[in-house]
C-alpha cells in the first residue's frame, strides 16, 4: 500500500526536470493503520526529496567528472556487470579522463521509497564528443546510517 502511495504522490509531484528536482508534498499522502500521519507523511517526502537530490547531484558529479564526488554516492557494496566497488571506480576514472566534454541531463524522474530501499528512474539524456544517448534507467538504493547510496 505505502508503495503505490508513494507513486501516486509523484505521479503529481515529480513531473519536473532538470538538476534542480521540484520537492515532493506530503498532502497527499496517507499513513498505513497504526502509524501517525503526520511522522509518517513527513518522513516519506523527506526520503524521496533527498533520493531526488542525490540523482541531481550524482548526475552533476559525473557531467564535471569529479570522479572523487561521483562515487561517493555508491555504497561499498555496489556491484555492476561483475564489477566491485573499486573496478567501477577504476573503470569510470578513465572514462572520466577520456571523454572530453560532456553533458548528462535527468528528466522524468520518479522515486519509490519502500523502508531504506529505493528506486530512483528516469531518462538518461547523454551526450560527448564521439557519442550520445538517450535511454530509461532505473538507480537503486539503500539507506544506511541515514544516507541514500546507490548499490
Amino acid at each position: 500500500m505505502r508503495t503505490v502511495l508513494v507513486t501516486l504522490l509523484l505521479a503529481a509531484a515529480i513531473l519536473a526536470t532538470g538538476p534542480s528536482p521540484q520537492a515532493a508534498d506530503s498532502t497527499d499522502l496517507q499513513a498505513p493503520a497504526g502509524e501517525t500521519g503526520l511522522s509518517w507523511k513527513d518522513q516519506n517526502v523527506e526520503n524521496i526529496n533527498a533520493v531526488r537530490n542525490l540523482i541531481s547531484d550524482w548526475a552533476n558529479s559525473w557531467q564535471e567528472k569529479n570522479i572523487d564526488r561521483y562515487m561517493s554516492y555508491y555504497s561499498p557494496t555496489f556491484r555492476s556487470g561483475g564489477l566491485d566497488y573499486a573496478a567501477w571506480q577504476d573503470k569510470k576514472a578513465q572514462l572520466f579522463k577520456r571523454s572530453g566534454n560532456l553533458t548528462l541531463k535527468v528528466s522524468d524522474l520518479w522515486v519509490v521509497v519502500q523502508g531504506n530501499q529505493a528506486s530512483a528512474s528516469f531518462i538518461q539524456h547523454y551526450r560527448n564528443e564521439n557519442y550520445a544517448d538517450v535511454g530509461e534507467k532505473t538507480v537503486n538504493l539503500v539507506q544506511d546510517d541515514g544516507k541514500w547510496k546507490i548499490i
